[in-house]
């Protein structure tokens, strides 16, 4: 609108436009949008100098910027209001405005100095990252003189919960950026921050840290205090250390490549570590740490543990001597040299530790005993490459599920090369022995060539079964999954207890809660696996083992209880993986009988199955004929449950064919007590039979013997017996009859025996006995 000889200009300028994604090919970016804005002002072009005045109105601009157009959706705000003379550029006012953030710039710029007051507001943090979440406050101010670093003279970012201050200054003149401040942070709550790192933290942290340092280099040095909380990191171990009040503390730094701490303090209620310069920077560290008790990690063992040494720099390098002791008798010794980088080490390691420190990492097994090791660790910090030397004498293995316990474990792993070479023999409890030989790569994978030897080792579960092995197994590849379980075992005389029924079984209670459960009760049912976790416990990150084992048992498998005694052989191949066992053979009968009530019976077909499960099915029949009916008594179900039924030919019910099995007769014609014989049979067979009526008389009576039979010509008859002094017997008989006989056994020795019978019918007799046993 004007123009004069210094070539100033004044006017104002208005443009709208309801979509600028046409202009994205001209400024190389895909944006979108409505716009609409209006200038107005004035500048002269020969000095530069400038008064204007810019607002802008932008409907759901887009400017490809992942992180600023979520701040800009719907409707969005700009003003700018800024001069220049001779005496510098002014920034009087910058305001953005939208649903999202309000943030507000002031500032002023010369050619020697400047400053910058800048205030934002964000109505979530979430538009800027996905992981954070609740309002954010910045306010900030920056300055600058020529020649020197730009200085942050304010520093305050606040949150949901957290809070940040501080101030300090960064040089841009020099290629490593240096700089230097102090900053305090406050954190009530340290959850919210879990999406963002992947972690499960919590509690609440303070620190304040000062230092300086180069932004581009490596160099620092720096010093910082900090207390928390209740602090969660989400990895258990490590917060067991952490719970309660804690305080760390640190100074150190870097120069030319050579760090240097000065002073460490970290203090929790479960632990105390201590590191402090012994004369200044660059000087030997001395160092100390404490674990309250080791229980918190390993509940058998209850105590102290502490770590005392020194680190001494040497050129770029660490000199260490630590010497540690522990409840149990462990013991630990550490020398040698660790890299400035901590890259590369070269350490003796020396002492002993109770195996039982690792019980908590393989519950419900567990171990006693001790560990001794000498090692020798050199290269890089890892498992592979340590050399040397573990062995232990004595230990012990005890792993309830499968009543297994293994003692007097002998057993040296020799490290070399990123191989463990394994020789390990222990003794059962219940008899026979095992071997573990062969070598492991401690590679990840840690791929085996592993043997195992069985000696007459003797497995047994008191309620069901017990057996001795022997054999040779093999494990062939990666332990971690994807490896080979093969190898043959030869069972020896096998003995399998028919149960007398599932209900007093060891079982847990359905819907059993346990209610201020006592620790140590709490440990017991960890120990033996009998807690509930939930879930599915049997999934593991890694490939199973596969399966090949082949049991074989030609003879001598006897199965015996609720009348039953019978001998089987056969074979069972084990297929399928350490996740799904799948067992398949057959074991059948050699030879066998069945017992009730003084008669037995001859077993006619039987057979023993295993297809797919633990718990094998069976089949037993015992036949009989008397009077032109064959009876048959069927077992048949698994074999920790079996069911009993009863058949004949031709077709009579149950309890008729039990009458013709053990009394050769027709129901209509047993007597009273073989009535009760007859039910007594039948509860033996299906499981629900225990001491009986007999026994529970007998023992409140107080009587040594108490028995009720079936005389030669159909009587019932009663037998009580009792010992009158340690050497004196007597019993008493009564049949249905009225008959009455009296007997009296008096042991002279254990060879000399004197006998004496008087009956109701005038009877007598007296006898003088001498008995051997050869």
């Amino acid at each position: 609108d004007k123009f004069d000889t210094g070539l100033t200009a004044s006017g104002k300028a208005e443009l709208q436009a309801a979509s600028i994604d046409r202009f994205s090919g001209l400024i190389g970016r895909d944006i979108a949008g409505g716009v609409r804005l209006h200038a107005e002002g004035s500048g002269a072009l020969l000095d530069g100098s400038f008064d204007v005045v810019l607002s802008a109105d932008a409907t759901d601009l887009v400017t490809a910027t992942p992180q600023i157009d979520p701040l800009l959706a719907g409707l969005s705000q700009l003003r700018l209001e800024a001069k220049r003379d001779e005496t510098g550029t002014e920034l009087s006012l910058l305001t953005l405005r939208s649903q999202s953030v309000d943030a507000t710039a002031r500032g002023t710029v010369s050619s020697t100095a400047g400053q910058l007051d800048l205030k934002a507001a964000l109505k979530d943090l979430s538009l800027v990252d996905k992981n954070l979440e609740g309002p954010a406050n910045l306010d900030t101010a920056l300055s600058w003189q020529k020649d020197e670093p730009i200085r942050v003279s304010r520093l305050q970012l606040t949150g949901t919960g957290v809070e940040l201050s501080g101030s300090g200054e960064v040089d841009l003149a020099d290629d490593a950026l240096p700089a230097s401040g102090q900053a305090n942070l406050n954190i009530a709550d340290l959850s919210q921050f879990n999406a963002l790192v992947g972690r499960t933290l919590k509690g609440s942290l303070a620190a304040s840290v000062n230092g300086s340092g180069q932004i581009r280099g490596r160099d620092f040095e720096v010093s910082l205090d900090a207390t928390g909380n209740d602090l969660g990191t989400g990895i258990a171990e490590v917060d067991k250390l952490l719970a309660g009040s804690s305080r760390f503390a640190v100074q150190a730094s870097r120069v030319a490549e050579q760090y240097s701490l000065v002073k460490l303090d970290l203090e929790t209620p479960a632990m105390t570590v201590k590191a402090h310069s012994t004369a200044g920077a660059n000087s030997p560290l001395a160092f100390s740490a404490q674990l309250a008790d080791v229980s918190l990690f390993a509940p058998d063992f209850p105590g102290a543990a502490e770590m005392q040494g020194t680190a001494e720099p040497s050129g770029q390098d660490w000199v260490l001597s630590l010497n540690g002791t522990g409840p149990g008798g462990t013991t630990a010794k550490v020398e040698g040299i660790v890299a400035g980088d901590l890259g590369d080490v070269d350490l003796e390691i020396t002492g002993s530790a109770p195996l039982g420190m690792a019980n908590p990492f393989i519950a419900p097994q567990s171990l006693q005993g001790v560990v001794r090791y000498d090692l020798q660790l050199t290269g890089r910090p890892a498992i592979g490459n340590l050399s040397g030397q573990l062995s232990a004498s004595g230990a012990r293995f005890s792993a309830p599920t499968v009543n297994l316990v293994l003692s007097d474990i002998d057993g040296n792993v020799t490290l070399s090369d990123q191989r463990a070479q394994i020789g390990i023999s222990a003794l059962s409890r219940d008899g026979g022995n095992i071997r573990v030989e062969g070598a492991v790569n401690l590679r990840p994978g840690y791929s085996a060539g592993l043997t195992v030897a069985l000696s007459q080792l003797v497995l047994s579960d008191p309620s069901l079964y017990r057996t001795t092995l022997d054999g040779t197994l093999s494990l062939d590849g990666p332990m971690t999954g994807g490896g080979k379980v093969s190898g043959t075992i030869e069972l020896g005389t096998t003995e399998v207890q028919v149960t007398a029924g599932t209900a007093g079984g060891g079982d847990i209670i359905p819907g059993l809660i346990h209610v201020n459960e006592p620790y140590d009760s709490r440990l017991t049912r960890a120990r033996a696996g009998l807690l509930q976790t939930g879930g599915d416990t049997t999934s593991s990150g890694g490939r199973p083992l596969a399966l090949d084992l082949l049991v074989r048992a030609p003879s001598r498998i006897f199965i015996r209880g609720r009348g039953l005694d019978a001998e089987f052989g056969g074979q069972v191949r084990l297929t399928g993986n350490s996740r799904d066992v799948i067992p398949i053979g057959q074991f059948n009968l050699i030879r066998g009988r069945l017992d009730l009530l003084g008669k037995r019976f001859d077993l006619t077909e039987g057979q023993v199955r295993i297809q797919g499960s633990l718990d094998p099915s069976m089949r037993l029949v015992a036949e009989t004929r008397n009077d032109d009916i064959t009876s048959r008594i069927v077992i048949e179900g698994q074999i920790s449950a079996p069911e009993v039924s009863f058949e004949s030919e031709p077709e009579l019910p149950e309890d008729e064919v039990v009458a013709q099995l053990l009394f050769g007769r027709d129901m209509s014609t047993l007597s009273p007590f073989q009535a009760i014989q007859l039910a007594s049979a039948v509860a033996t067979l299906t499981g629900r039979g225990g001491g009986g009526i007999v026994s529970d008389i007998r023992s409140n009576v107080g009587l040594d013997d108490l028995d009720i039979s079936t005389s030669a010509t159909g009587e019932t008859e009663v037998r009580a017996g009792k010992y009158l002094t340690e050497n004196i017997y007597s019993d008493i008989i009564v049949d249905s009859a009225g008959k009455t006989e009296i007997n009296l056994n008096l042991d002279i020795s254990s060879k000399l025996k004197l006998k004496g019978r008087v009956t109701s019918e005038g009877d007598t007799g007296i006898g003088v006995y001498y008995q051997r046993d050869y």
